[in-house]
């Protein structure tokens, strides 16, 4: 698994410097790197899509977190347990669809709050906002029924049970017990998971381009249209920088986190 990673790694790397023989590109160049930077609205992007994926990871993890020391080893969590698949079925589109009809200025949270509001319009909305808080609380909410998924087997490789009689006998109570002693053996056993929710929280489009802003879009959403732009013919450089910056960082994160064990 090593070579094949390591070789389609290397390939990625000599693409994003636009070494390809084949295309006819055979000396290295930084063209298009420089493009990509002075591309206008890049740094924006950038930080939205930062903003977006980093603080929608965090809330779900800190979510998912607060539901299975609320409820694990009670019915209500049997019953989260058994809603579990329903939920991972529902898609990312279906969901960010629901979300505008239900946060839009005219959807069903106005006109049930309207009676104690009054009707007239709100003047702000979570779709497509400027600071991404409506493409962060869906992404928070969609991915923490994944992470509760994985959590099923990670907490019984644990013995939560075993650690909180041990824990209470030494004068720790439930919540105590959870933060101090579950919770970094947990996250520990949950960076796999955690790191597949930054990457696709990072690299998002369809969800992206329902809730998130459009002046700039996401960096993911930009990468997109670049692709699909039938206007503009744009060189084989700037497609391999892009594509060395959206896909080889991840991976490269992915292989630090397996080669220290």
């Amino acid at each position: 698994m090593l070579p094949a990673l390591t070789s389609w790694l290397g390939g990625l790397l000599t693409s994003a410097f636009a070494f390809l023989p084949a295309l006819g590109l055979a000396e290295a160049s930084l063209s298009g790197w420089r493009e990509l930077i002075a591309w206008p609205g890049l740094s924006h992007s950038l930080w939205l899509t930062l903003l977006s994926g980093l603080a929608s990871s965090l809330l779900a993890v800190m979510l998912s977190f607060a539901i299975l020391q609320a409820t694990w080893q009670t019915p209500f969590w049997q019953r989260i347990a058994r809603s579990l698949p329903g939920l991972l079925a529902l898609t990312h589109v279906a969901f960010a669809i629901g979300l505008v009809l239900f946060l839009s200025p005219s959807g069903w949270l106005f006109r049930l709050s309207s009676p104690l509001t009054g009707d007239m319009p709100p003047t702000w909305s979570l779709i497509q906002d400027p600071y991404v808080l409506g493409l962060t609380l869906a992404l928070t909410l969609k991915e923490t029924p994944f992470l509760l998924l994985m959590s099923l087997s990670v907490l019984s490789q644990i013995d939560v049970h075993r650690l909180t009689m041990v824990s209470a006998s030494l004068g720790y109570d439930r919540t105590s017990t959870w933060i101090k002693v579950i919770f970094p053996l947990w996250f520990a056993k949950m960076r796999f998971p955690i790191f597949a929710v930054v990457a696709y929280s990072l690299s998002v489009v369809d969800v992206a381009m329902i809730l998130g802003p459009n002046t700039p879009p996401t960096f993911a959403v930009l990468v997109w249209q670049w692709f699909n732009d039938l206007i503009f013919h744009y060189s084989p450089e700037r497609r391999q920088g892009l594509w060395f910056c959206f896909y080889c960082v991840p991976w490269y994160s992915l292989v630090i986190d397996f080669s220290n064990g």
